[in-house]
């Protein structure tokens, strides 16, 4: 009994593999969780560069402050124990090269101001944007840091790095810190010295709210013998310039995260259908195979003669079909067309009914002759389906073997494990709705088989070795086991090349 097979054994965990694929595939929430979650890594991506890119500015201004404040503090020393703030006037004129830097103050130990300098273009600027003037306006934080950088650097220090005025880029960076020495176990290493110099970039402004408008180094001042405290210096700067570049930054990152956002948006959403519409169609496809599985038909029990018959559609449903007759003789007819797909399936099953219904008009062992005019009869009725290539072979209960083939090869006698090919001969000019010529055969078959194999492709070594292998199996297990075997194996030893569809055919006259 044929088996239409559907998968090459073992493939059941594939089936379900697929199922559970589909079922994923189709599922809206499924596609809305990948969706959101491959948003927020590109948001996470990109607006990580982005602080990245802010904070590199941030240290880059940092670094130029704390180093203008360790070498000011360093030349200042004789200066600010002496108190001449004629000598500081002249070692901080220098600092006002550069645009960023708006003051500068050096304080004694007495928490008393030596010198300090406010760059003069600055005050109007500082006016336009607040209330009070510079010094009445900070006076509160400058006095306070330089107070603690007097008498207490460390705790300075710490509750700089712990203040809650941070923007939350800060905060950020901050967050980002500690889950890493968290990850890496990496425990804060006290240093031995107090800082020698600070920066503050953590201000808030008399109403208790953020300031990022300036920042500040402070740095202590030793006597020039390397003794005790003299006295702080600290440099502000504006940050003007720094806010620009960082809004500019947000700003591009804002313009990737959104471009990039709207293409992993249009990209799913576009791919979503056409995946949905693959899944369509593997569904119009899988129902068209089980229909055409469930038309072709089923060899009879028979005491006259021994048949084994397996086909394997492929994926995309090549197409082939075949029509099968056993009375008084073996009649199979095998239609191929060269297109393949859902359509061309049809038209050849309708090709292969319409072949039918006038083969019922002639008698029962009419000759191959006959039966290929009926189906270039019918080819006239079914133009859609394009060059056609078929294989008829005809068994009767004497022992031979007949039939013609179009585009294909012979079917091949079998005599234990030795191959006996036909030969074929021709039977007339081309015809536009075959294929390939048409060509006859006839043979005795004796007490061998018959047998075809049709392998997705048109190679001879390839065929010839398929029967081998059909041949074998046949000394060992039934026509049935035998054609499923080799049609499983030549499914997976051409899932490669992908192959078409894979037929396979033995039939024998069961001696009385």
């Amino acid at each position: 009994m044929p088996r239409i097979l559907s998968s090459p054994r073992g493939a059941d965990p594939q089936s379900l593999l697929a199922k559970i694929v589909e079922r994923l595939g189709r599922s809206t929430r499924v596609f809305f969780l990948v969706l959101v979650t491959l948003c927020l890594v590109e948001i996470a991506v990109d607006w990580n560069s982005t602080l990245y890119e802010i904070n590199v500015l941030r240290d880059g201004l940092r670094r130029k402050a704390q180093s203008y404040a360790d070498v000011l503090r360093k030349a200042a020393e004789r200066a600010l124990v002496s108190r001449d703030p004629e000598e500081l006037r002249l070692l901080s004129a220098g600092l006002f090269d550069d645009e960023d830097t708006v003051f500068v103050r050096f304080v004694g130990t007495d928490e008393q101001v030596v010198y300090e300098e406010l760059r003069p273009s600055y005050v109007p600027i500082f006016d336009a944007r607040h209330e009070r003037p510079f010094r009445e306006h900070y006076a509160h934080v400058l006095s306070r840091d330089v107070h603690g950088m007097l008498t207490d650097p460390r705790g300075l220090q710490s509750r700089m790095q712990h203040s809650r005025h941070r923007d939350l880029i800060q905060s950020f960076t901050d967050g980002e810190d500690r889950l890493i020495a968290w990850l890496l176990r990496r425990k804060p290493v006290a240093s031995e010295s107090p800082p020698r110099a600070l920066y503050q970039d953590r201000l808030a402004d008399r109403s208790d709210r953020l300031d990022r408008d300036l920042t500040y180094a402070l740095a202590v001042i030793v006597a020039p013998d390397g003794g005790q405290t003299t006295g702080v210096v600290l440099i502000a700067f504006r940050n003007d310039a720094l806010n620009a570049a960082i809004r500019g930054k947000l700003l591009k990152g804002l313009a990737i995260t959104v471009f990039f956002l709207l293409l992993i948006l249009v990209q799913n959403v576009l791919g979503r259908r056409s995946k949905l519409r693959l899944l369509d169609l593997e569904s119009v496809i899988a129902t068209a195979r089980v229909a055409i599985r469930e038309a072709l038909p089923t060899p009879p029990k028979t005491d006259h003669f021994a048949l084994g018959l397996a086909l394997r559609q492929a994926e995309q449903l090549g197409g082939t079909v075949y029509d099968l007759r056993v009375d008084e003789r073996v009649e199979l007819l095998v239609l191929s067309p060269r297109a393949h797909g859902v359509a061309i399936a049809f038209a050849a099953l309708q090709l292969r009914d319409g072949y039918r219904r006038a083969r019922a008009a002639l008698p029962a062992g009419a000759p191959p002759g006959d039966l290929v005019r009926v189906l270039l009869a019918e080819l006239d009725d079914a133009s859609s389906i394009g060059p056609l290539a078929f294989v008829l072979v005809t068994l009767d209960r004497a022992g031979q073997v007949s039939g013609a083939v179009s585009d294909r090869r012979a079917p091949a006698l079998l005599e234990g494990r030795s191959l006996v090919p036909i030969t074929l001969h021709a039977a007339g000019a081309e015809d536009e709705r075959l294929a390939g010529p048409l060509a006859t055969f006839s043979a005795p078959l004796g007490q061998g088989w018959v047998a075809l194999v049709e392998d997705g492709t048109t190679q001879a070594s390839a065929q010839d070795a398929a029967i081998a292998q059909l041949a074998d199996k046949l000394l060992r297990e039934s026509p049935e086991a035998a054609t499923d075997e080799t049609v499983a194996n030549l499914v997976r030893q051409g899932r490669a090349r992908g192959v078409g569809d894979v037929l396979a055919f033995v039939a024998r006259v069961i001696p009385t």
